[in-house]
């Protein structure tokens, strides 16, 4: 039973869908008919979104006390919560989003929140599938636990599938539109890349080629 969802993201097909809850702080997983497979309690850390790549291989959600990011079977891939998450720039993740190849992740980070006393920004993050932070900027670096206002709170974010361009709305009715964080690598001519999807034990990993040749398939040894 969902209490208080707050955010929702699937994969075009609807056949994986993933719902973050505001009391309890649960993030569900489910199938396209409803069925549950998996959840996790972020300990009653209510969760603000929800986003995934486009075959739902990777799943960010920022929550109350932190940023969490999961593989399309519920295993955390890496995440900054609890002590991690106490650091001079990430305090409540009230914005996010990810790339369509899951390669790339834009979080939006509000200094009010319940987990942190002293001061910290409101800003904008950008992380790579890893968990490295590869970009960051930061406005309002003077919201507090118990001085609001949290002016400047990141509302909705969008990136581009290259994350080269990324935008954030928030609370201090400004619209941040970011270029070139992420430079992607232009291609040589007549060189194909390709991304082959394979899986290993239920988990799902993407290996990319790129060659001069056409590639037909990919054939994975598991020894």
């Amino acid at each position: 039973m969902f209490i208080w969802p707050t955010s929702i993201a699937a994969t075009p097909d609807f056949s994986f869908i993933v719902v973050g809850t505001g009391k309890g702080g649960t993030i569900w997983a489910m199938d396209g008919d409803g069925n549950v497979k998996w959840e996790v309690d972020t300990g009653n850390s209510a969760v603000n979104w929800v986003s995934m790549s486009v075959d739902g291989s990777v799943v960010a959600t920022g929550a109350r006390d932190g940023l969490r990011i999961f593989n399309q079977n519920g295993k955390l891939l890496w995440g900054l919560t609890g002590l991690e998450a106490r650091l001079p720039w990430i305090g409540d993740v009230t914005a996010g989003a990810v790339t369509a190849d899951g390669r790339y992740i834009l979080a939006g980070t509000s200094g009010n929140t319940a987990f942190r006393s002293d001061t910290i920004p409101n800003g904008a993050l950008l992380f790579d599938v890893n968990g490295t932070l590869l970009w960051s900027d930061f406005w309002n670096t003077t919201a507090t636990k118990w001085v609001p206002p949290d002016f400047g709170r990141p509302l909705f974010a969008a990136i581009s599938s290259d994350a080269s361009t990324f935008i954030l709305g928030s609370t201090d009715s400004a619209l941040r539109v970011y270029h070139g964080a992420v430079v992607a690598t232009p291609t040589p001519q007549n060189v194909t890349v390709a991304d082959h999807t394979v899986q290993v034990d239920g988990e799902v990993f993407h290996v990319v080629t790129e060659s001069n040749s056409t590639l037909s398939d990919l054939v994975l040894d598991q020894s």
